[in-house]
């Protein structure tokens, strides 16, 4: 008889896991909305707990996804700007350098002209949209010396992919960006992280010198002028972060010669996808905020199941809600997602539904929670758990897995499973 494979779908909610939330009651948005659909698929299956890479380690997208993407930590990650370059169609040859930037707000009372020395009020600038691409054009093709070529492509809302070319750089750099919940320390002068790395060195003192003449050119530009007398944050500051180079492809989807897909309206998720060769799907109206375009990802998903074995749908608006501090909001739209997904609950599918990491609404930003997931497929087992949500999964018969973990699973349930040998590599 012959082996049957069946194809996967993975549903990644980007930030989805929570915390309690007074204003729900005490519950978590998930844990809080009317998601009849993911509750039967809890019903037919297992639910549990994802780690992306360790119990209490908060990560990144970049990382969140990776890992899902089948990604080994730490040696296989891809960093942030390579990411944010592929995705918005930024080609990184070899020795060029690519870093992901926000556009940003520093307070100008003072007169100030050294970005470094203002203060940071908003890494992401009030979320700009408008005018964002020509505020990118300003940077576009700046002159900072030494034969070096800048280039800055906007992609969503407040994020560009910067990519600098030329002789004798190396992304072995520091971010500009502070991070999450450190506005305080300002913009950090990007810095080599080896002091003899002389490359590093090189490319840290190119940075700082484009950040400040990216000030300069932002500061009095029209669309800031207009954002300045409408009372909105100016974007007059970049923050380049997530400094890489090209590198070829690896992780579980190459090795199996996968035929992979995925759905975003995500730079850095695209950009991933792209350098682990898999197709990019993505349209003007998947955008990556909570506005985007669910039935139009749910059509593209069905189409692309039909010609890969493997399918991720990326959904990232409640990571922004969170980010935001709207715990209603993010509630209401899992139970849009709920809604929506209902055409892909397939039962000739392994279905896999989880997030990259958790962001709590009451904290603003990643935490170190553990992701709720639960698991389906055909011929698979199931626990007695009947419902979707932070509480329920942690009786869960999935357990708590790393997140590479759960790509295995998948893979093990769609046939593509073989005996672990001596040398091979998990």
């Amino acid at each position: 008889m012959k082996h049957r494979r069946w194809r996967g779908l993975m549903i990644v909610l980007d930030g989805v896991g929570d915390r309690p939330v007074a204003e729900l009651d005490g519950r978590t948005p998930l844990e809080a909305a009317a998601t009849p659909h993911l509750d039967r698929l809890a019903a037919r299956g297992l639910i549990g707990f994802v780690d992306p890479v360790y119990p209490g380690v908060a990560v990144g997208t970049e990382v969140g996804i990776g890992v899902l993407f089948g990604l080994r930590a730490p040696d296989e990650l891809l960093p942030r700007g390579l990411l944010e370059a592929a995705g918005v169609g930024l080609p990184l040859a070899p020795g060029d350098v690519g870093f992901r930037c926000n556009f940003a707000t520093v307070a100008t009372d003072g007169g100030g002209r050294d970005p470094f020395a203002l203060p940071l009020l908003d890494r992401r600038a009030g979320r700009i949209d408008q005018g964002a691409a020509e505020l990118a054009r300003a940077i576009d093709g700046l002159e900072v010396g030494d034969g070096v070529a800048v280039r800055l492509v906007p992609a969503a809302q407040f994020r560009a992919a910067l990519r600098l070319q030329g002789p004798g750089l190396s992304p072995r750099v520091t971010d500009v960006d502070p991070g999450g919940g450190r506005l305080d320390l300002g913009l950090l002068p990007c810095r080599p992280l080896d002091a003899t790395d002389t490359a590093a060195d090189h490319t840290a003192r190119l940075v700082n010198r484009l950040v400040t003449l990216a000030h300069e050119r932002l500061r009095d530009h029209p669309v800031n002028l207009a954002r300045r007398a409408h009372g909105l944050p100016e974007a007059n500051a970049l923050l380049p972060r997530g400094a890489g180079s090209a590198r070829p492809s690896c992780g579980l989807l190459t090795r199996f010669d996968l035929r992979a897909a995925v759905i975003s309206g995500d730079a850095t998720v695209l950009g991933l996808g792209k350098a682990l060769n898999m197709a990019t799907l993505t349209d003007r109206r998947f955008t990556a905020d909570p506005a985007t375009d669910l039935s139009a990802k749910i059509e593209a998903t069905g189409a692309a199941l039909a010609e890969h074995d493997i399918v991720f749908l990326h959904i990232k608006g409640s990571d922004i809600l969170s980010h935001d501090h709207y715990p209603q909001r993010k509630r209401e739209f899992l139970e849009r997602v709920d809604t929506v997904i209902a055409p892909l609950l397939r039962d000739d599918l392994v279905i896999a539904v989880t997030g990259d990491h958790s962001t709590p609404c009451d904290l603003g930003f990643h935490s170190g929670d553990p992701v709720p997931t639960l698991l389906v497929g055909p011929g698979g087992r199931a626990d007695a758990q009947e419902r979707f949500g932070e509480r329920a999964c942690m009786a869960g018969g999935l357990g708590r897995i790393p997140a590479r973990g759960l790509l295995w699973s998948m893979l093990d349930l769609m046939g593509y499973a073989r005996n672990y040998a001596p040398g091979d590599e998990l």
